[in-house]
């Protein structure tokens, strides 16, 4: 009896670590367009679908494709940019602020757009400034922090994009360097849930743009109720075991 309440334990044990095995360190990460690519060659699929992205976002994350607020002209030939409003504070409902020279841009979807025909830029030509943005509560503005964040950038010539990421007090977790594909989603994971701040460039004065930006708050320290249920059920197991061992 002994032997089973044992293997039992050990049986939740590994159940337990399946259920939450994220990555244990703060850590970039990316997902080339190949992986996503559909066969019209701009227009993409499902980035979601793929195990790197399954891996670092819950189902209930959120996702900005910024379609919703301002559109571009459906100018399928268009070979440059529609300067839309500037981003600002248009999400702080779904907890985001954007630097002010963050603006809409849309109008050429055959340039690696991930959505039809609006993303999100630098303002003023080449395009090629900062692209910067903050977490915040949705209620009250004040500052606040995700575990993972990632966006699908269109990058090119130079392929030099670089992103990083910061936390509350404004030290440096990490950062993603370029070198990446030309087209990608991009991101980071820190598994105590502290990045607050994210700030994308690009040094080659060449134009790049993000769309879909996806975060969400999985990851955190404090153990989610699967996990806390976990370690009760094989500290109990655990307990009855000695009581066993003992009578």
């Amino acid at each position: 009896m002994k032997i089973k309440v044992v293997a039992t334990s050990i049986a939740v044990g590994f159940a337990c670590a399946m259920a939450n095995s994220r990555p244990v360190k703060a850590s970039s990460f990316v997902i080339p367009a190949s992986e996503y690519v559909t066969a019209e060659g701009f227009l993409f699929g499902d980035y979601s679908q793929t195990s790197t992205f399954q891996e670092f976002f819950d189902e209930d994350r959120t996702t900005l494709d910024f379609e919703d607020i301002w559109q571009a002209p459906n100018d399928s030939n268009s070979f440059f940019n529609f300067n839309g409003s500037f981003v600002n504070d248009s999400y702080q409902s779904q907890g985001i602020i954007f630097d002010t020279n963050v603006r809409f841009m849309g109008g050429s979807p055959g340039e690696a757009y991930s959505t039809p025909y609006t993303v999100i830029g630098a303002n003023g030509y080449p395009y090629d400034g900062t692209i910067g943005f903050s977490f915040v509560d949705p209620i009250d503005g004040s500052p606040a922090t995700v575990a993972s964040i990632g966006a699908h950038v269109a990058d090119g010539p130079t392929n030099d994009a670089v992103a990083y990421f910061y936390n509350l007090e404004g030290k440096l977790l990490g950062t993603f360097g370029g070198g990446a594909p030309s087209t990608a989603f991009i991101g980071f994971h820190d598994p105590n849930a502290g990045i607050h701040r994210v700030v994308f460039a690009n040094g080659a004065g060449d134009d790049y743009y993000i769309d879909d930006l996806n975060f969400d708050s999985n990851g955190a320290s404090i153990p989610e109720p699967s996990s806390a249920l976990c370690l009760l059920t094989f500290g109990v197991l655990g307990f009855g075991s000695i009581r066993k061992r003992k009578s």
